[in-house]
């Protein structure tokens, strides 16, 4: 199985197809196989790159050094690893928080920025005491109760409406994961330093998803639209917060249609 050794840890990654590089960055608790249907999509005219978080699938999980600038640094590590430039760089949930970050920190490196259900600072004080839940129970190695914990949440509704048999599938994986590595990361979202105030200074073509029913992450959406120069957004009718994975037919022509619009 391919890793690369980057920033001390050894992070896992998948590449199919050939052409201008599709960089995916996965979810909280999620890993590479979240976006298997945008693989299956766009790998006959992009090459497309997925990759295990540390702590996270496949990839190493350290007892310590989890943050977003470390998750960013990390993928910066993993694209020199593999001779990459020019990428265009999608994101959802943590993954989007790690791809601001890095375009932030990298923007040479970046030629369209997908921003998929993304907030760009820490979760709200509403929010903190279901990812301290989470953190908690996986912290204490109860890595079904933390799952369950999960996918009970409203944003996260729309997945176990529509797929039931990969949420069954996903728990079944999560319990085989680092405890330390889960908590870790969910204290990195929620220890994230603000980057609202600097959204403006993104300045490679935008594209924001995120599911009309994703409540807390639609502000975003239409702050990215207002805040960055060159930001589009859709809005996936019906979605909650995996739009990539609930709609996948409206999800893969939102985002066909962006990268077909980009300049040559």
């Amino acid at each position: 199985m391919p890793h690369a050794k980057v920033n001390s840890v050894r992070l896992y990654y998948e590449i199919a197809g050939e052409g201008i590089p599709l960089v995916m960055a996965h979810g909280l608790s999620l890993d590479h196989t979240m976006w298997e249907p945008q693989v299956a999509a766009f790998s006959d005219r992009y090459q497309t790159i997925t990759y295990d978080n540390r702590g996270h699938g496949l990839s190493d999980a350290p007892p310590q050094g989890y943050s977003i600038e470390v998750f960013a640094e990390d993928l910066y590590g993993l694209l020199r690893f593999l001779g990459l430039k020019g990428i265009l760089l999608m994101g959802l949930s943590m993954g989007g928080r790690i791809a601001l970050r890095f375009v932030l920190s990298h923007p040479e490196m970046v030629r369209a920025l997908i921003l998929v259900d993304v907030q760009s600072q820490a979760p709200s004080p509403e929010q903190m005491p279901d990812f301290a839940e989470f953190a908690g129970l996986a912290e204490a190695g109860k890595i079904r109760e933390a799952a369950d914990h999960l996918y009970a949440l409203p944003f996260m509704a729309g997945l176990s409406e529509k797929r039931p048999a990969w949420v069954k599938r996903h728990k079944a994986t999560l319990a085989r994961w680092s405890p330390v590595g889960l908590a870790w990361s969910t204290r990195a979202i929620m220890r994230m330093a603000s980057l609202t105030d600097r959204l403006q200074e993104i300045r490679v073509p935008t594209l924001a998803i995120v599911g009309e029913r994703d409540t807390a992450y639609v502000p975003f959406a239409e702050r990215y639209q207002q805040t960055i120069p060159h930001c589009k957004k859709v809005v996936i009718p019906g979605a909650t917060h995996m739009t990539n994975l609930e709609e996948p037919e409206l999800f893969n022509a939102a985002l066909r249609a962006f990268l077909e619009g980009l300049p040559s």
